[in-house]
């Protein structure tokens, strides 16, 4: 069935058309596209647009970044899928740098969520949270999302585990023993990775609190200065009026003068 220059076929092409547009107007649309259906036929893809959900507001700017920005959005998964594998190397014991994939990660999130017009700190972290997990990935790209992803815990935090030491050969290796520290066990590297995540998550969690923070009294401070203007205009207009109030009592004593003038000769001119 086509919609406009658009063909439903099953529930993607149904969703991409239904959160490609305002919050506001999903209901309507989603009704009238569920009517479409059912007169076309397509009874069970009816029931399944039918429990399609509206959107939540940071939903809605993730979708809409997604189709704003399709670039950027790819760019960001690639970089997600990148790090994920270095991460995957470093937990099974290899000696891949973290430093870089997290960066450049870093940096696409930053990038897709400079693009957001609103709520910029959830937005970035429901961006965040949808880069980790890749079964989120075709949502992302698509821009699908009736509620914001929940984040995925760790990813993107591991720190580089303590390096393996070389191999020695039997006779150093015996020379060296009093003097040396045992090699981490792989058990030792896991704990360690849990503990940098769990640092890197409680300062994400903080960075995230105060960026709510500080958004909160921008957006005050955006209300008082609002307000300011009001007032300023309210006495710029109390001003005028007195002005022209002024004016007219003026012009009023003037006329009142003139009168007083005339009777006072009127009498003169009787006596």
């Amino acid at each position: 069935m086509s919609d406009g220059d658009r063909q439903i076929t099953d529930i993607t092409d149904a969703a991409r058309l239904l959160y490609d547009g305002p919050a506001e107007e999903f209901i309507t649309r989603r009704d009238a596209l569920i009517k479409k259906l059912r007169a076309a036929g397509f009874k069970e893809l009816a029931l399944d647009v039918k429990a399609l959900r509206k959107p939540s507001v940071v939903a809605a700017e993730l979708n809409r970044i997604a189709r704003a920005e399709p670039e950027a959005v790819e760019a960001l998964i690639a970089a997600a899928s990148s790090l994920r594998a270095a991460q995957d190397e470093v937990l099974s014991g290899g000696d891949s740098d973290l430093v870089e994939p997290r960066r450049v990660y870093r940096a696409a999130i930053a990038r897709v969520a400079s693009s957001a017009l609103r709520h910029q700190v959830k937005v970035q972290a429901a961006i965040q949270a949808a880069a980790a997990d890749p079964a989120q990935h075709a949502q992302l790209r698509d821009g699908t999302f009736a509620a914001e992803p929940q984040a995925t815990v760790g990813f993107g935090s591991v720190s580089t585990p303590v390096e393996q030491p070389r191999a020695q050969p039997a006779k150093e290796a015996a020379t060296s023993t009093a003097t040396s520290k045992p090699a981490p066990t792989r058990r030792q590297l896991t704990a360690a990775v849990k503990v940098a995540e769990k640092a890197f998550n409680a300062a994400e969690k903080r960075l995230r609190a105060a960026q709510e923070s500080a958004d909160a009294a921008a957006a005050a401070a955006t209300e008082l200065d609002e307000q300011a203007e009001s007032l300023e205009r309210q006495l710029a207009k109390i001003q005028r009026a007195r002005v022209k109030a002024q004016t007219k009592v003026v012009s009023a004593q003037s006329k009142l003068d003139e009168v007083t003038e005339a009777h006072e000769a009127a009498n003169r001119g009787l006596i």
